[in-house]
């Protein structure tokens, strides 16, 4: 437990560049797991690649198309607290965005393996879009802090609240 700092409780934070890289490599390692196991399987490398294929395309569309962040202002970005714990929440953050799409994806392909192995891959490749996408965020929120100068933290509520700390 980190210790506390004048009698308050000190808030667990997490590093966003970090845990969405942490997140896209879980989606990628389960995406390459799940189509080797649908290769495996006896799912054709030739209509497995085309499934594979068509299941990235499809989650990064959905993905991408989905416009729901522009209805909303971005959240401010307050100063980091002293005596914040910037890696208490790493791994809660992590699972928090596992839940339930990349998990249920991933049950989904681990059930249908040894019944359609191509719907397997279709489902490998959505995981791979998955993590396409979460990649191409946490390098946006890497430039995105260069540029400012800061490093980007969140904590665990709904929605999270931002906190810069300088580089």
């Amino acid at each position: 437990m980190a210790p506390e700092s004048e009698g308050l409780p000190v808030l667990p934070l997490y590093r966003v560049a970090h845990a969405a890289l942490a997140v896209g490599a879980i989606r990628l390692a389960a995406g390459g797991l799940g189509f080797g196991a649908a290769l495996l399987a006896g799912a054709g490398a030739r209509p497995a690649g085309a499934a594979l294929a068509f299941g990235f395309g499809a989650s990064v569309v959905a993905l991408v198309a989905n416009q729901r962040w522009a209805f909303y202002d971005p959240p401010p970005i307050a100063e980091l607290p002293s005596g914040a714990d910037r890696d208490g929440a790493f791994g809660s953050a992590v699972r928090r965005a596992l839940m339930p799409s990349t998990v249920g994806v991933a049950a989904l392909l681990a059930v249908s393996l040894p019944f359609e192995a191509i719907l397997s891959a279709v489902l490998a490749g959505i995981l791979a879009g998955m993590s396409a996408v979460g990649l191409a965020s946490c390098v946006d929120v890497a430039l995105w802090e260069r540029h400012e100068r800061l490093r980007l933290y969140a904590d665990l509520t709904q929605p999270p609240q931002r906190f810069g700390a300088a580089r």
